[in-house]
This record gives C-alpha cells, sequence and structure tokens, in this order.
C-alpha cells in the first residue's frame, strides 16, 4: 500500500508539472512509472494468483477444443492467451498493461487541455476502481481499455472514414469475447447518433432517469434476476449472483456530482462544438448506482463508462466558470476520492492482496 501511493504521488508530480509547461513531458512520465509498476508487479491483486494460474493451464487445450467446449465462456480470453503461452506470463501481463496505459495516455491528451492534465491522472492514479483495481482484473481491465479505444474511434467517424467503423466493430467484437460485460456499453454508442440540437434534451433526460431509477428498483430487480438466467451471462449469475447491493450513503451520492456538472455541459452553447459525445457516455456511470443497491455485481458495468471521467471532469467543471464553485467541486472532488481511495486499500476484501507489493524479481 505504502509504495503504491508512494509511486502514485511521484507520477502525479510529473503530471502537474507537465500541465504547467508544454515543454516538459511530464505526463508522458508520469505514464511510464505507472506502466513500470505496473509491468514489474507479481501477486498483487485479489485475482493476480488466479489468473496466473489459469494461464499456465492453458498449454493443456487446444484452440479447437477451446472454441468447441462451452466450459470456455470468455473464449477470445482463452484464445488470446493460448496464442501468448510462448512468452510466458509476465510478458504477456505487461504487454496488457502497456496497451492500457497507453489506450488512457492518449485518450487524456486527445481530448484534456494540457492545463488540466494533472487532474485527468489524479482521477486514474487515485481513483481505486482505476489504475489500482485494475492490477487484479486484469481481463476486464483489458476489456474496459479496449472499448475506451472503440468510443475514440466512434468519435471521430464520419463518411470519410469508414475504416474506423470496421474497426470499431472488430475491437468491440474481441472485448465481448474476453469480458461479456463490455456488451452492456455496445448499445450507448447510438449516443453518436444525437443531434446536435437534442443534447439538451438528452442531458434532462438522462437525470430525470437517474432519479427515475430509484423509483422503479424493485420492478428492475425481476428484470436483473431475468437476465442473470441467461446462458450468455452464467457466469456472471455463478460468480456474483449472491453478492447483495450495495447501502447507499452520503459518499455514494457525492460520487454521483458529476453526472450534474456534464449535464450542465450538454445544455450550454458554448461547448455545441466541445466533446458532448464523450460526456454524455460518461453520465451513464453514476446512473448504475442505484442498480447496485439491488446487486453489487452492476458496480462492475460502471467501470466502462467511469473511465471516460479521464477527460469529462476537466472538460466540464472547465466550463463552471464560477472560479470559487469550480474550485469548490474539485476539492470536493479531491477529497472524495482521497478518502475512498484509502477505504478501499483498508476494506477486507483488498486489504492483504494489496498490503505488499511484490516484484517479478523476486520469482525469476
Amino acid at each position: 500500500m505504502i509504495i503504491a501511493i508512494f509511486v502514485s504521488f511521484v507520477a502525479l508530480l510529473f503530471a502537474f508539472f507537465g500541465s504547467k509547461n508544454k515543454n516538459f513531458k511530464g505526463l508522458e512520465i508520469a505514464f511510464l512509472i505507472l506502466t513500470l509498476f505496473s509491468c514489474m508487479r507479481y501477486n498483487y491483486g485479489t485475482d493476480y494468483k488466479s489468473y496466473m494460474n489459469e494461464f499456465y493451464e492453458i498449454n493443456r487445450y487446444s484452440i479447437n477444443y477451446i472454441l468447441d467446449n462451452k466450459a470456455f465462456k470468455d473464449k477470445g480470453w482463452f484464445v488470446i492467451q493460448s496464442f501468448m503461452y510462448p512468452i510466458g506470463w509476465f510478458p504477456f501481463v505487461a504487454l496488457i498493461s502497456i496497451y492500457c496505459n497507453f489506450i488512457y495516455y492518449k485518450f487524456i491528451k486527445k481530448y484534456v487541455p494540457f492545463h488540466y492534465y494533472w487532474l485527468s491522472f489524479f482521477i486514474y492514479a487515485f481513483t481505486f476502481d482505476m489504475f489500482m483495481l485494475q492490477q487484479s482484473m486484469i481481463r476486464q481491465g483489458l476489456a474496459i481499455a479496449l472499448m475506451l479505444s472503440v468510443y475514440i474511434l466512434l468519435d471521430d467517424l464520419d463518411f470519410k472514414h469508414k475504416h474506423k467503423l470496421f474497426g470499431a466493430l472488430l475491437i468491440t467484437a474481441i472485448a465481448i469475447s474476453i469480458h461479456k460485460s463490455a456488451a452492456f456499453t455496445v448499445p450507448f454508442t447510438l449516443f453518436k447518433l444525437v443531434p446536435m440540437h437534442w443534447w439538451k434534451f438528452m442531458a434532462i433526460g438522462l437525470i430525470s432517469l437517474f432519479f427515475g431509477l430509484f423509483i422503479i428498483k424493485e420492478i428492475l430487480e425481476i428484470y436483473l434476476e431475468e437476465i442473470l438466467l441467461m446462458e450468455a451471462f452464467e457466469s456472471f449469475g455463478s460468480d456474483y449472483g449472491n453478492e447483495e447491493g450495495n447501502d447507499l450513503g452520503v459518499l455514494h451520492l457525492l460520487g454521483c456530482i458529476p453526472i450534474f456538472v456534464s449535464g450542465y455541459y450538454l445544455t450550454i452553447k458554448r461547448t455545441e462544438k466541445g466533446h458532448r459525445f464523450m460526456v454524455a457516455i460518461s453520465m451513464i456511470a453514476p446512473m448504475i448506482l442505484p442498480l447496485t443497491t439491488i446487486l453489487h455485481m452492476i458496480s462492475r458495468v460502471a467501470l466502462y463508462f467511469s473511465i471516460f471521467y479521464l477527460a469529462t471532469i476537466p472538460i466540464s467543471y472547465k466550463e463552471i466558470k464560477n472560479k470559487l464553485l469550480r474550485g469548490f467541486l474539485i476539492t470536493l472532488l479531491f477529497l472524495f476520492t482521497l478518502y475512498v481511495y484509502r477505504s478501499r486499500f483498508n476494506a477486507e476484501s483488498y486489504r492483504k492482496s494489496y498490503a505488499e507489493y511484490h516484484t517479478i524479481f523476486s520469482v525469476l
């Protein structure tokens, strides 16, 4: 825990100084530090060891056997492991870490004004469900990064670049084959089709839906149970079906503030040529909160949308012209993020797995 916090803080300092001087590659250095931390880790996180053992077992099966056997639920993940088996577990995990961090770095560089690089990097490094949790959930972490790259492609999509549509479809298929939860993000690609003059109504509609989900929670519970009984999501039901929902508290509600700031961003005229597609997608993350009171597993779906916060929080908060209000909201974001970060490290389900940082050199 101490090493993780120290490394993240040092990296944040580089990102901060990079936000002050365009000629200083602070963001690049910051991501390099976290990537090295991630590439060199060993048995860090709750699921690391199980993924490693699974990888060493994959050589027992042929690709044809994997494709034909129903026991392999997410076949793309096992096929990839089978192809990568010759290079070994540690290089395999390192390649995933490099890819994921590269996608997030490119995402920030593409959408965030350089003065706000530090804020984006802070969100990534100190939101436990982002960088730190991905040290454990290796498979879903890869699927999240792939789906983020899909949305980046779609954001640039026009009739002159049809090849990007093909690329987006291919990457989506790969992401779903790796982790079926990625399929939940597909319907929201249709946000790209929303006409410019509809965004104000979209913002009002999404916020209204957010409150409405709390009201119809009991009805949703019935449908969620039916979904988990479907064969495609059978593994979710067996893995997480017995988990109870979350109890809502003040902290959960504070985490929903970005949906209102994003809604504001979508309604003001000066953002007509801004990144409204990305901002609207990020609004889905807090909307999943009412569903987590029914089943905790649903919170894992929110991770596909909260990753957009890396860009959309700086983008939307920047549009708050009242400096006092903007400063207050950013300070609140800082305090909330750090509190949750510390709490998750100390939680019983994470404490032991994240207590000590081991490197691959301890077993090589």
